[in-house]
């Protein structure tokens, strides 16, 4: 029984031509291409199944953006330059204060950081959208840095003059 095993497996290696460089030119197109062929077809179809999916409403004449959920539809944006308002804090402390001890400068370091959310929070909730930073222009009216420097710098004179400066 082994023996006929054994001549088996030696004659499937003589008739099985060996590997040779030109042994490609003799597939055909499929067997030398299969794997890109596959990969290219593959995304093309997920391309166009993606495609057709996010477009889907335009295609059959329904316009998604008209029917989306509720959300606002206009929303007021206004600034408050905190950058601005803490180089004024600082200025002004250092021009009339002198020096102040690390708790009195992380006292109004938190007040004036606190006193800017505060105001933002008002504004946003009365559905307005604040930005802080990187605005490079905005109507006048929207800017709310004046005013929300004048709260911050009365906070910040409440708790020098409560420490004796000012």
């Amino acid at each position: 029984m082994s023996t006929g095993h054994s001549t088996d497996a030696t004659k499937a290696q003589e008739v099985a031509p060996p590997a040779t460089e030109g042994s490609d030119e003799k597939k055909g197109f499929l067997q030398r291409y299969a794997y890109p062929v596959m990969i290219v077809l593959g995304v093309l179809c997920a391309g166009g199944a993606s495609y057709l999916v996010q477009d889907w409403g335009n295609i059959f004449g329904h316009n998604s953006a008209v029917s989306a959920g509720p959300g606002p539809k206009n929303v007021k944006v206004v600034y408050i330059d905190s950058g601005k308002i803490m180089s004024d804090v600082i200025q002004q402390i250092t021009a009339g204060a002198g020096t102040l001890s690390h708790r009195q400068a992380a006292e109004v370091g938190t007040a004036v950081g606190q006193t800017i959310q505060d105001v933002a929070r008002v504004y946003a909730a009365k559905g307005d959208l604040v930005l802080s930073q990187n605005v490079l222009a905005a109507p006048a009216s929207n800017n709310l840095t004046a005013m929300t420097e004048t709260e911050v710098i009365g906070r910040v004179n409440a708790i020098l003059a409560g420490k004796g400066h000012a």
